[in-house]
């Protein structure tokens, strides 16, 4: 494995074992330090889908947990009934958020504490129990058909959604 060297001063390189911890040149009658040739990384795209995907989370699990806080901005955990600071709670998906269509669906993400949403993985026999009260069979079963398809997410999309969240939020902060 070799290692490539460069001077900063006047651009020149020079390839050398990987067992080398040094090398100088000389050039204007003065010795230079060379250093290692680091490879610029890769800048992300702002606009990639999965820095979108990344934002839209962000924004779409605050927005969860705070519209179902009260007016102190506790929110209760729907699968045990822990309140705690919407801080403090989680967005837990009742369809695994790797099925790209219920990702951000509202009737699938409710407020978890993390010991339901990480520990229990879900807490999925309270979680359903919930689904069933508050939506009934044909949600659920709405939500299991949509999520056996997969959905790519396009950048337009997600920033639409971004945009519509953002204005959700607003109005359950005010």
């Amino acid at each position: 494995m070799n290692i490539t060297w460069t001077c900063e001063h006047c651009g020149k390189t020079e390839k050398t074992s990987h067992r080398v911890f040094s090398v100088t040149h000389q050039h204007d009658k003065k010795l230079h330090q060379l250093v290692p040739y680091k490879k610029a990384r890769k800048k992300s795209n702002p606009d990639s889908v999965k820095k979108l995907k990344s934002d839209l989370w962000d924004l779409f699990s605050e927005y969860i947990r705070r519209k179902d806080a009260d007016e102190n901005g506790y929110a209760t955990c729907v699968t045990c009934g822990a309140t705690k600071h919407w801080k403090e709670q989680q967005a837990g998906h009742f369809v695994s958020r790797s099925h790209g269509a219920t990702f951000v669906d509202p009737h699938n993400v409710h407020v978890q504490c993390y010991r339901c949403n990480m520990t229990l993985k879900g807490n999925m026999i309270a979680y359903h129990d919930f689904m069933l009260k508050t939506y009934g069979q044909g949600e659920i079963d709405r939500l299991q058909r949509i999520a056996r398809f997969t959905h790519k997410w396009k950048v337009y999309e997600l920033q639409n959604l971004i945009k519509q969240t953002q204005e959700q939020l607003q109005e359950a902060i005010n």
